[in-house]
C-alpha cells in the first residue's frame, strides 16, 4: 500500500477543534465502536446483523461486488467502495458479506466472468445480475478501511488508546491489535494504514492468519 495523499493538517483539523465545533457524529469516525454481547456496531454496521442493502442505504449505492478466492476452495463475498466518504474522512471501504457455503458456491458457478489476481492464482468472479437481491440481504461480518488520510503513531494512541498487543507484518508494517473492540489497525511506514474490524467475539478467525504471517485479506477493487 502506497500513501497517495498526506493531509496532516486536514488530519489535525479533524481531530482536534474543527470537530469538536461541528459537534460529535454518532458512529460515524474509524474509533466510535460500540461493543456489546460479543457484537460491535461502527460506521453505522453492526457487524453480523447489517445486510449489505441497509449499510448501502447510508453509504451510497456506488459500489461493486465480487467473489474472491482459489477456484478448490469456497470463496469470499466482498462489496467494494473505491471512495467514500465517513464524517469528514475519505477513504476506501471493503465489506466482507456472509452468505452459506453452498448459496457462495452457486452463485459463483453462475458469474459472468473472472480474472486471475496479481498474486497468482487467486481469482476474482463477477456476480451476475440474478444474484444481486441474495447478495444485498447478505449479512456484513468484516469491514476493511483504508483511510486517505496518514494516521501516525500519536493520533492512533490518543484516540484508539494502547493496543493489547502488536505484531510485525512480512512486510514490514505493523499490526495494532484490540481484541475487545475487533479492531486490527495495521501501520504502515512507507504507506496508508488499515483498518479491519470484525465483531469481537469473531477475533480469533481474524488474528489466526496474522499469527502465521499470513497478508492482510483485505482484496477489493483489485
Amino acid at each position: 500500500m502506497r500513501l497517495l495523499f498526506r493531509l496532516p493538517i486536514v488530519l489535525s483539523c479533524l481531530l482536534s477543534a474543527c470537530g469538536e465545533a461541528q459537534g460529535p457524529v454518532e458512529h460515524g469516525l474509524p474509533w466510535q465502536i460500540q461493543v456489546e454481547d460479543g457484537g460491535s456496531r461502527v460506521f453505522g454496521i453492526s457487524l453480523g446483523t447489517t445486510t449489505l442493502g441497509e449499510a448501502a442505504a447510508s453509504l451510497g449505492p456506488r459500489y461493486d461486488i465480487a467473489l474472491f478466492g482459489l477456484p478448490e476452495l469456497p470463496p469470499s463475498l466482498e462489496a467494494f467502495y473505491r471512495e467514500v466518504s465517513l464524517s469528514g474522512f475519505t477513504g476506501k471501504l471493503i465489506l466482507t458479506l456472509a452468505l452459506p457455503e453452498q448459496t457462495l458456491q452457486a452463485i459463483r458457478g453462475r458469474s459472468p466472468g473472472n480474472r486471475v489476481l496479481a498474486e497468482g492464482r487467486e481469482r476474482r468472479w463477477k456476480v451476475a445480475d440474478q444474484d444481486l437481491v441474495t447478495v444485498r440481504g447478505a449479512p456484513v461480518v468484516a469491514i476493511s478501511y483504508i483511510p486517505m488520510v496518514n494516521l501516525e503513531e500519536d493520533v492512533v494512541i490518543s484516540r484508539f488508546g494502547e493496543p493489547s498487543r502488536r505484531l510485525v507484518a512480512p512486510d514490514g508494517g505493523i499490526h495494532w491489535l484490540y481484541p475487545d473492540q475487533g479492531l486490527d489497525l495495521m501501520l504502515d511506514p512507507e504507506g496508508r494504514e488499515l483498518l479491519q474490524y470484525v465483531a469481537p467475539v469473531d477475533f480469533g478467525k481474524l488474528l489466526a492468519p496474522l499469527e502465521r504471517g499470513g497478508p492482510a485479506p483485505a482484496k477489493g477493487g483489485q
